[in-house]
């Protein structure tokens, strides 16, 4: 499914610029932004410079037009301005004052919508006025099929009937009562036009015509223990798809994320590890130990499917230690179990899988389990060196420079692991000695976006383009947030947006 939103949060110190008529200031120009490595040819792109930091930003590619919205550097006021901008044209098409302290603004391409108290309006992408209202909360939106599915706001209570969206007219498709005691978990695509929501069932639905089928699974309960733990500092965490319930009295999370592959669909509850058809019927189920179930992970690799419980859930809009840490394996075609392996009280913050060997991260501690046999190998201190704890392990998207301008992916074996402090920093940790040695920042990047062609990686204001085998294409003196479509790359820096010709880097 194609995703051409960029929303981002940026800051800034530019000050503010009026033109003489009120109206938003942007000062266009062409410009060199960089380097074709192949050819040293310069590269030019295309500026342009907002009067106020761009607080969040979609291109709507096919039109050439950006929904923008700046937000005005006040704490109190949290004033900003919406305006819908013609690239091609250099001009703005429309512009609105917008209160971001009573206003919420979802920008997809070719849509703004602004939330109120009470409702949300769609603007006219043509002259900015009111297209259509709802009072539906929108939680997900397709852009191809055009349909946002959501819950109509009420006051006091959230609804239990779940709207289809006509994105273009505001019109309701279609309304089905719909469960979600313990909150939305996830929303996975299933299909063209059918996506996976995990709540207290899995519902298999058609946006378009609400056909599908669901599937009641345990996520949470109501059933609190004696006693509720202590939050769990965020800095170890991050699970942010996780749309968590403040009630007061609702424990929820106990669930994982879907698996898809191979047409089935696996997935992990608080009571049971269940395999589904794409058309919903249940393959095989095999149960989990009672009361140890938290949050959980899933992974698959060679037919045995793995489950990780992390000992922590939701309780009251926090992160809380709950139920046992643990590992378990089963296999993929039946069920079956294979070992499980329990930790000490606590909690997972992040897992690596290497080879044979599993590494589960714990606040001061890791621990190794064999994959194939769940034999916990090893639980150890780490010794980080100022006790600056570690808080992740990157899993994807992070380059280190070599030499000849070739740069190699961070991929962690069972000589050495990578890890990421809670000061953000990137760290190597050799197993053999049990050291912890830093990697240099200058020769760190990260991925931005990829495409079939290149992939972006960025460093602070600097972006470079590798192609498939990891060697540099070009060098572009703009930051990450960036993203491309068939014809443009398209980088946004504090209060500048930056377009740049794909020919350009393809030495066309």
């Amino acid at each position: 499914m194609k995703k051409l939103l960029l929303s981002i949060a940026l800051c800034s110190c530019a000050a503010f610029t009026f033109a003489q008529d009120g109206k938003t200031f942007i000062l266009s120009n062409n410009l060199p932004v960089g380097q074709n490595l192949k050819n040293n040819a310069s590269i030019e792109g295309t500026s342009y410079v907002f009067e106020s930091p761009v607080n969040s930003l979609s291109i709507d590619t096919k039109n050439q037009t950006a929904l923008v919205l700046l937000q005005h550097k006040s704490n109190y006021f949290n004033k900003g301005i919406l305006l819908n901008y013609n690239l091609e044209k250099k001009e703005a098409i429309w512009e609105k004052p917008v209160n971001l302290n009573k206003e919420k603004i979802s920008l997809i391409p070719g849509l703004a919508i602004v939330k109120g108290s009470k409702q949300s309006t769609a603007l006219n992408p043509a002259d900015g006025a009111p297209s259509w209202e709802t009072t539906t909360d929108f939680f997900y939106t397709d852009l191809e099929a055009q349909i946002g599915i959501g819950f109509p706001q009420k006051k006091f209570t959230v609804s239990n009937e779940l709207n289809g969206i006509n994105l273009l007219n505001g019109e309701i498709l279609w309304n089905r009562k719909f469960n979600h005691q313990f909150g939305i978990n996830s929303v996975t695509p299933l299909g063209k036009e059918t996506v996976l929501i995990v709540t207290d069932k899995i519902y298999a639905l058609n946006l378009k015509d609400n056909s599908g089928w669901d599937y009641s699974i345990n996520s949470g309960t109501t059933t609190l223990p004696e006693t509720i733990n202590l939050k769990i500092d965020n800095k170890y965490i991050e699970d942010t798809d996780y749309n968590s319930l403040q009630d007061g009295k609702t424990v929820c999370g106990l669930v994982s994320d879907p698996l898809i592959q191979d047409n089935k669909i696996y997935i992990a509850s608080e009571d049971q590890v269940t395999c589904l058809s794409e058309d919903g019927k249940v393959l095989w189920k095999t149960p989990l130990q009672e009361k140890l179930t938290s949050r959980l992970r899933i992974f698959a690799d060679k037919g045995v499917l793995y489950v990780i419980n992390t000992g922590y859930a939701y309780f009251d809009g926090k992160k809380i230690q709950y139920g046992m840490p643990f590992v378990a394996a089963f296999k993929q075609d039946n069920g079956e179990q294979i070992y499980q392996t329990n930790l000490e009280k606590g909690f997972i913050v992040d897992y690596q899988a290497t080879g044979d060997k599993l590494y589960l991260l714990q606040p001061l501690r890791m621990a190794t389990v064999d994959l194939v046999s769940g034999k916990l190998l090893s639980r150890e201190l780490l010794e980080v060196p100022d006790r600056v704890e570690m808080v992740a392990f990157p899993h994807t998207g992070f380059y280190e420079a070599g030499e000849n301008n070739v740069y190699k992916p961070l991929i962690s074996d069972n000589n050495r692991l990578y890890m990421i402090n809670e000061r953000g920093k990137m760290v190597s940790y050799e197993l053999a000695t049990k050291t912890f040695t830093p990697v240099a920042p200058e020769k760190l990047f990260r991925e931005s976006f990829r495409t079939d062609d290149f992939v972006c990686i960025s460093q602070n204001k600097n972006s470079i383009l590798l192609d498939n085998s990891g060697q540099a294409i070009a060098r572009l003196q703009l930051g990450a947030g960036s993203f491309a479509d068939a014809n443009r790359i398209y980088f946004v820096t504090e209060n500048i947006l930056y377009t740049v010709n794909i020919d350009a880097i393809k030495g066309k």
